[in-house]
This record gives structure tokens, sequence and C-alpha cells, in this order.
């Protein structure tokens, strides 16, 4: 009787407790030989790849695995950048891993998920990235060459529910 009132006091929590949300999300910032950086279309939109982390492998071996999504192979991966993200419409925020890697080589292909992936100068880049977060974050981590951390809002329209690409700073990037 006691196993069988623990185990229905325990399933809420192992049941609901378990989706907190995407909380490890992790971003490449790729760059080629001539500084551009690889964007991904997803959904309509450009920006660059990333992923959800909630392999059982090793962070080298997902990065690894997230180039090869797109037909490349990337070298010299470091952590750039670790950004909270708060979005308006979730109880939980989102950790954001935002790594800066060099192209090495292979031939651009688009993953399922997605509709395109091509090259883009960091100017390029931004002005066709929808969320001004990223842009942001893309600038930054370009113009310094350490580590930084901050958090942000996401902004989303309280109507529709859908990301408006727009955010406010909590805490600026810093190193």
């Amino acid at each position: 009787m006691k196993f069988i009132l623990t185990i229905f006091l325990m399933f809420p929590l192992i049941v609901f407790g378990q989706n907190k949300g995407n909380s490890h999300f992790f971003k490449l910032l790729i760059q080629n030989d001539s500084q551009e950086i690889l964007l991904i279309n997803f959904d309509g939109s450009w920006e660059i790849p990333g992923s959800r982390y909630s392999d059982n492998s090793t962070i080298p071996v997902f990065l690894d695995s997230m180039a090869k999504d797109h037909g490349i192979e990337i070298e010299d991966s470091k952590l750039a950048a670790l950004i909270t993200f708060h979005h308006e419409v979730r109880d939980y925020p989102t950790m954001m891993f935002y790594y800066r890697t060099q192209y090495v080589s292979g031939d651009l292909s688009t993953p399922s998920w997605g509709q395109d992936v091509k090259w883009f100068s960091i100017e390029n880049a931004c002005k066709v990235i929808p969320y001004e977060e990223m842009s942001y974050i893309i600038k930054s981590i370009v113009k310094q060459d350490s580590f930084a951390e901050g958090a942000f809002i996401i902004e989303y329209d309280k109507n529709t529910f859908k990301r408006t690409g727009k955010f406010r700073i909590i805490d600026d990037l810093k190193n």
C-alpha cells in the first residue's frame, strides 16, 4: 500500500516535472576563410544553425554532428557566449550556448528540417536574420574574441503568441 501511495504521489512529478521547456539550446557561429557565416533558412527565417541539446553525447561530438547535418566539418569550436533567454510566453528560461567555430571542409547540404543553407557576410547575415537578439549576439561575438554572458527577454505578440523579432536586455553581454 505504501508503494502504491508513493507512486501515486510521485506520478505528477515524473510526468509534469520532466518538461520544463527547451532549457539548453546550442547555436553554431561557423565562419569560413572569407569570414562569412553559415545561415540556415528554417521555417522561412534565416538564422545560424542551432539545436536543442538533448543528447547523451559529449558537447564536441554534438557540435560535430550539428555541422555534419549541414554537410560540413568544423574545428576549433569554442564557447563564445552563454545567454539566458527569458521568453515572454514560457515559464522557464532557455540557456543559449553560442559556439564560435571554423569551417574545415565539405559541401553545404540542407538538413531535412530546413529550406536552404548559405554563406553570408556578417553584414548581410544581420540584415536577413529577423531576430534582433541574434544579430546583436553575432556582432558581439565577432567583435570581441573573449567569452560573453548576459540575459535577454524575448518578446512575443500578445495576440498571436509569435515572436516579434525584438528583445530587451536584462543583463547586457559582458566579458
